[in-house]
């Protein structure tokens, strides 16, 4: 049998060998101190926010895809690096000079990214739903804004893609956590 005839995503389990809660934190923290952002004034407290925030879903979400490359579940591991370049994108402030072009860049990386996790079968099936729908929403967002349209980054369009993009983080979360419960019950 050749390599292309084998199933893309191996049924190899997942180790979390140390990673696990590292994982998880980063994902809260990217959830919390991203929501928190949302209602502080723009200005120095809001950057530092944002940054923390994308700081520990980065951090996770490179965890999250080397698990997943180790387990063989190639198509999530390209999954969970693409939303982390995405977020890489997003990090940079968009008062600057830039920024919004790059928020506009970065959130069009998350599209391709939450669409092959939807793929993803180690993630809970409404976790998939509302990962697709939020990619929908980013994908749309980034094209009309880089397709020259007046559309504001800060107005409900977007608000609409976090939204999604939060509940499917928290899911990400559940499915570690609900990971770590399976893992007990085969030990």
């Amino acid at each position: 049998m050749n390599a292309r005839s084998k199933n893309a995503e191996s049924a190899a389990p997942l180790v979390f060998d140390g990673t696990r809660w590292i994982i998880v934190g980063g994902l809260a923290v990217g959830v919390v101190l991203g929501s928190a952002g949302n209602f502080v004034e723009a200005g120095n407290v809001k950057s530092i926010l944002y940054a923390i925030s994308a700081v520990g879903l980065i951090t996770a979400l490179v965890l999250l895809a080397a698990e997943h490359l180790s387990a063989g579940q190639r198509f999530t591991a390209a999954g969970f690096a693409l939303v982390a370049l995405g977020e890489t994108r997003v990090l940079n402030p968009t008062e600057t000079p830039g920024g919004e072009d790059s928020f506009a860049v970065g959130v069009l990386l998350y599209a391709p990214g939450l669409l092959m996790l939807a793929r993803s079968i180690w993630l809970p099936l409404w976790v998939r739903v509302i990962g697709a729908a939020a990619a929908a929403v980013f994908a749309a967002y980034s094209l009309v804004y880089l397709g020259g349209g007046a559309i504001d980054n800060r107005g409900p369009f977007v608000g609409i893609g976090y939204a999604l993009f939060t509940l499917t983080v928290l899911g990400w979360i559940i499915a570690v956590v609900g990971t770590e419960k399976t893992d007990r019950r085969k030990g």
